[in-house]
């Protein structure tokens, strides 16, 4: 009977295996998709934080039961949008004078500075909780710094097309 038992877990466990997906969520960020997103959201007059979320997409769809795959993704999803900014900056350098590039960096270190903070408040309160476990906490991390990323390249590319007009 124990070996029947064990038998049929072990038939359930290799088809639990069988039917997850053995790579991870890739953080597809497309950041001209986000660009696009971006134009269109401003032209509209809506929220262009919609464009973060749907680039966070697949990285959201994550089964509860891949909280670690979740999290790689969003780490892949902050580096790609941290990337851009890197792009952007450069760009910024190369089209206009010292004083704007200067401003520009100011404005997207605190960007950064005052999200990263939140971030890190929101994992120390959920500590003092206990209420989750750890790869819980690790995937919200990695959500709310690829979020911060992405709001901050978001208002890079606002500021950026601002000085690109004048």
């Amino acid at each position: 009977m124990t070996t029947t038992i064990t038998k049929m877990a072990g038939i359930g466990l290799v088809a639990m295996a069988l039917s997850t997906p053995a790579t991870p969520s890739k953080a597809e960020v497309d950041l001209a998709v986000a660009d696009t997103c971006l134009a269109q959201k401003l032209e509209l007059g809506q929220n262009p934080a919609q464009c973060v979320n749907d680039a966070h997409f697949a990285c959201s769809q994550e089964t509860p039961e891949r909280h670690n795959v979740a999290s790689l993704c969003f780490v892949e999803a902050q580096n790609a949008w941290d990337q851009g900014i890197a792009a952007q900056m450069a760009a910024l350098r190369d089209e206009t004078d010292e004083e704007t590039v200067a401003l520009a960096a100011i404005e997207l270190k605190y960007d950064l500075l005052i999200a990263r903070a939140q971030c890190d408040r929101l994992k120390e309160l959920r500590m003092v909780s206990g209420d989750e476990n750890p790869e819980v906490m690790q995937r919200q991390s990695a959500q709310c710094f690829a979020t911060a990323s992405g709001l901050a390249y978001v208002r890079l590319q606002i500021r950026s097309a601002g000085i690109a007009n004048q």
